[in-house]
């Protein structure tokens, strides 16, 4: 898998463009949701996720996801 660098390319445009044309961009915002929670390490169940992205290590993906407070705005 190789989510970090899919961001930049692909999803990140996609929300540039649905801002532009005053689309609220719900279903990227689900996505960068998901694989931060992926990011966490951890399933609803609270069982152990592998974390499989070449960029994983670079950019210390699953300390910065555990930064990360629900809710938070």
């Amino acid at each position: 898998m190789d989510g970090a660098s899919k961001f930049p390319k692909f999803l990140v445009p996609t929300i540039v463009e649905q801002l532009k044309r005053g689309i609220s961009p719900h279903f990227c915002a689900l996505s960068v949701g998901a694989w931060i929670r992926y990011l966490s390490g951890f399933d609803e169940e609270n069982k152990p996720i592998i974390l499989q992205d070449a960029l994983a290590t670079e950019l210390k993906l699953s300390e910065l996801a555990t930064q990360i407070k629900p809710g938070a705005k």
